[in-house]
């Protein structure tokens, strides 16, 4: 808990003010699409924070960090740029789709036939994209939600997993 609110609030909160103080013209800030996720785990575009956030100590400081940020630079010339990407996929990737690759490496038949939940999904290549979009365009400060515009379900994870190894 304390590396969390280290890295993800105090040393962004530094960076925020120097930010400001140094008229830096655009801030970014990756947060977490968790905070919009319902207990299913779908992404709730409408409401801006979901009721488990509570229970969550990284999605909460993330979404104190942005309430931070969203007070500090309001007044300023910063504009800021809040990215609430979903789950990130791309090469060498990390936590549990580093995982998910390993048990595809088994090369085992594998239990998941009836896992066809759709759940989102963001490539690194359009978060890439996304912030490159910011970088270049006159753009507000607002927060974005940055996830493919498929859906994948885990089976479908799978499936394309074994593709991109030729299995």
């Amino acid at each position: 808990p304390k590396i969390i609110k280290k890295v993800n609030y105090f040393a962004t909160i530094k960076l925020v003010k120097l930010s400001k103080t140094f008229n830096v013209r655009k801030f970014i800030f990756l947060s977490t699409a968790k905070i919009n996720m319902n207990y299913d785990k779908d992404i709730n575009c409408e409401n801006d924070i979901s009721p488990n956030i509570k229970n969550d100590l990284y999605t909460n400081v993330k979404y104190k960090t942005e309430k931070r940020i969203e007070n500090i630079l309001k007044y300023s010339s910063v504009n800021y740029f809040i990215l609430r990407p979903a789950l990130v996929y791309g090469k060498n990737v990390q936590g549990n789709l580093k995982k998910l690759n390993a048990i595809v490496n088994l090369n085992v038949p594998l239990p998941f036939l009836r896992a066809t939940k759709k759940k989102s999904f963001c490539s690194i290549n359009n978060l890439i994209k996304c912030i490159d979009s910011i970088l270049m365009n006159k753009i507000k400060s607002n927060t974005f939600i940055v996830c493919d515009d498929i859906y994948y379900s885990f089976k479908d994870l799978l499936i394309h997993l074994f593709k991109k190894q030729k299995k």
